[in-house]
């Protein structure tokens, strides 16, 4: 038994890593693409961009909660995870529009710190949401390590990810690296937090029987990569719709206007609409 819960805890993990990066991936590319449009269809690419975030996170937390190897089955209670998945989506909104309308170190050191802060606070709520007995006492410093180390993982993945002027645009070998960065600080700090709260010396969960911890990382682990799978190509289809365009534009010997933006290409790519700089 001991080494099928082992095993278990390990594929729940890995799930829970993969689903991170590719959260991540998605997220970062919606923020992107949401740089290349104004007005009220930029707030749109940034609303999508923080319902993959909230979502897709709050199901890697849910597999890290489900895969550690208890003694006992685990459940949530229904308001807290209906509460704190609707919770995530809503403050990343206005956490992700800073890189969306803002460039520069500054703006991306404030969105990973807030990213981080906001990520602490929903593994916390999480894991509160089972219902833990006796109770957890929580190893503060621990969870101020996971915050720190989310910081430095998302303010790397994001200098990564939006370059400091338009015109200096990243590979794709270069987004997936910090996307990659960016999904692991988050299972880093996960983990840590998981840690904080010391869960093997708990011996029960008090809604156990309210919603099932191991049917909802299940249907989570199966649903969500369906959705960002949809998601991703979706993104790179809206790209090369862009290149498309602007190659089209430049063998008619015309600099094509974005019409989202009023802004013109440059040569070699499509600019983002105008952001001040830090």
């Amino acid at each position: 038994m001991g080494s099928s819960t082992s095993d278990s805890s390990l594929l729940l993990w890995t799930l829970g890593a993969l689903l991170s990066v590719a959260t991540a991936y998605a997220a970062l590319g919606w923020v992107r693409h949401a740089r290349y449009l104004s007005g009220r269809q930029r707030w749109g690419g940034v609303a999508a961009a923080a319902a993959l975030l909230g979502v897709g996170f709050t199901v890697a937390t849910v597999l890290a909660v489900a895969g550690e190897a208890l003694a006992f089955p685990i459940g949530f209670r229904r308001d807290w995870a209906f509460g704190l998945t609707l919770l995530a989506v809503l403050l990343s909104l206005p956490v992700l529009a800073i890189p969306a309308h803002r460039r520069g170190m500054p703006y991306a050191v404030a969105t990973a710190a807030l990213l981080a802060l906001l990520g602490a606070l929903m593994q916390v709520g999480w894991i509160l949401a089972v219902g833990f007995r006796p109770g957890i006492s929580w190893r503060i410093e621990l969870i101020a390590i996971g915050v720190l180390a989310m910081t430095v993982g998302f303010s790397i993945a994001l200098m990564l990810t939006f370059p400091d002027t338009d015109r200096k645009q990243r590979s794709e070998a270069w987004k997936l690296v910090a996307a990659t960065l960016m999904g692991l600080a988050w299972l880093g700090g996960e983990a840590l937090v998981l840690a904080a709260a010391n869960l093997q010396v708990q011996v029960g969960s008090i809604y156990r029987h309210e919603l099932s911890g191991s049917l909802t990382a299940l249907i989570g682990a199966g649903v969500l990569p369906i959705a960002l799978a949809f998601v991703i190509v979706d993104l790179e289809l809206r790209r090369r719709h862009r290149r498309t365009r602007l190659r089209a534009a430049r063998r008619a010997g015309q600099r094509w206007i974005d019409p989202a933006t009023t802004m013109p290409a440059p040569e070699d790519t499509l600019t983002p609409a105008p952001m001040p700089r830090a």
